[in-house]
């Protein structure tokens, strides 16, 4: 049968538990936090065809979320396929992403 353990051993043992280094940031919080083209290309990306499921419950029935959307190359009432990435619950679009929206 094992010999228990000290209170000296068992506080040396929490001593330790406490110094170890700790995990790091997520690398998903780290791309999100530094908004660069190349941490875009990193993200999970979704294709958002203008069937997508998500896009009901988006304002305006886009693909982008965001009310203001920064992407200056389609019009207000543009429905087509675009290129999407999921950061805190919502889709943006690259140019939103890069803008810093929900950051």
């Amino acid at each position: 049968m094992p010999k228990p353990l000290s209170p000296d051993q068992i506080n040396q043992l929490l001593k330790q538990e406490a110094e170890k280094p700790t995990r790091g940031p997520s690398k998903k919080l780290e791309l999100l936090d530094t908004r660069i083209v190349t941490n875009w290309f990193k993200l999970s990306h979704h294709l958002c065809m203008p069937s997508c499921e998500h896009r009901q419950n988006a304002p305006g029935d886009r693909a982008c979320w965001n009310p203001n959307c920064e992407d200056h190359t389609r019009t207000s009432n543009d429905r087509g396929t675009m290129i999407v990435v999921e950061v805190k619950g919502q889709w943006i679009c690259r140019y939103c992403y890069l803008a810093g929206y929900l950051r």
